[in-house]
């Protein structure tokens, strides 16, 4: 199976900030060597024609079979970075959600299959060890809204 690269053309995201407690669900990110590139919120892709809400919400729904809320509005974070050798540019709308589905609480992680065939772990991590740094949160500029959520 070949590595993930990112396209060559500016790919608008929706992801979401989902709570259990003190804990946030983030789902990681590999490189294509499979060491650990650090995480980022749940979410994906806007189609042509979708609101970045309604895109959350359809991720959600394909990757956890979860219903969620939209708790208001979006952050929207500009994001160029490299990626298993190639270059991505993203939009990126941020929301806070809440899970309406109670079987996203009940376990601390779920894999989840990308259309790619690739699985991909989603966990709950504990917002300390976010905000020391001790993982790293993709992208870069996403520590200072997390920061600002959790205060």
């Amino acid at each position: 199976m070949s590595s993930w690269q990112p396209p060559s053309q500016i790919r608008a995201v929706a992801i979401g900030w989902a709570w259990r407690g003190n804990e946030v669900l983030l789902v990681e990110t590999v490189e294509s060597d499979g060491n650990l590139r650090g995480y980022r919120p749940p979410g994906g892709g806007i189609e042509f024609g979708e609101h970045s809400a309604e895109a959350l919400k359809r991720e959600f729904l394909e990757e956890l079979g979860a219903d969620i809320s939209i708790q208001g509005p979006p952050v929207i974070l500009e994001n160029q970075y490299w990626m298993n050798g190639a270059k991505g540019h993203e939009v990126i709308f941020t929301y806070p959600v809440t899970i309406l589905s109670d079987h996203v609480f009940a376990q601390d992680s779920h894999a989840i299959t990308e259309p790619d065939g690739t699985v991909d772990e989603v966990k709950w991590l504990h917002i300390d060890a976010v905000l020391k740094r001790d993982v790293a949160l993709l992208p870069d500029g996403l520590i200072n809204h997390l920061d600002q959520l959790a205060h």
